[in-house]
């Protein structure tokens, strides 16, 4: 929800300052919105600095609470799993993250350049194609026991490269279609995928 309602929220604000300044010079909104990302980010390095130390102060306190040598043994594999677990989790949530957030503003930059929608009208659809990923989260909880999580990933990957393809232009020539509802649909198509693995 935080990921849609970024968009909707900026275009919101946006509407409201132009509406009670009378000015379309949004840099104020641009200040905020800005300083508004970098607490987000420290905050969100802080917690997984925070997370981490968590873990290698788990893992040393396993580690010294036991004097047998094959717990001991036991307790530092097990930690050195932790270790991998987390990592790779860390790993997988960042790249998404970088997709996702990537795909966000080139779709405003296409529609902005491209098509010359105005920016109130990109925040409202970019917000609402990625709020579109909430319905598909609850069907998919409904569904889940049909497949095993193997097949979920599985068909969750294949729907996201078939969408990506809607992302390029050769694709979308060869089927002909090109404008803007077909970025809007690859958007509907990706987000929700992309959000669900």
């Amino acid at each position: 929800l935080g990921l849609g309602l970024g968009p909707l929220l900026n275009a919101g604000a946006r509407g409201l300052f132009e509406v009670t300044s009378g000015s379309s010079d949004s840099g104020l909104i641009r200040q905020v919105g800005t300083s508004a990302c970098t607490a987000y980010a420290v905050a969100i390095f802080i917690l997984l600095a925070l997370k981490l130390r968590f873990l290698v102060d788990m893992g040393s306190s396993l580690h010294v609470a036991d004097e047998t040598k094959n717990l001991q043994m036991s307790f530092k594999e097990a930690s050195m799993g932790s270790y991998i677990v987390v990592c790779s989790c860390i790993v997988y949530v960042t790249s998404r993250a970088f997709v996702v957030a990537g795909l966000e503003a080139a779709t405003a930059m296409i529609l902005e350049e491209v098509y010359a929608w105005p920016l109130q009208r990109i925040g409202l659809v970019v917000g609402t194609t990625l709020l579109f990923a909430d319905p598909w989260r609850h069907l998919l909880a409904l569904k889940k026991s049909a497949l095993s999580t193997t097949s979920w990933i599985r068909i969750l990957t294949l729907v996201n490269v078939l969408g990506s393809t809607l992302l390029f232009p050769a694709t979308t020539d060869l089927l002909g279609l090109r404008n803007e509802q077909v970025l809007i649909a690859a958007d509907l198509v990706v987000f929700p995928a992309c959000m669900l693995l």
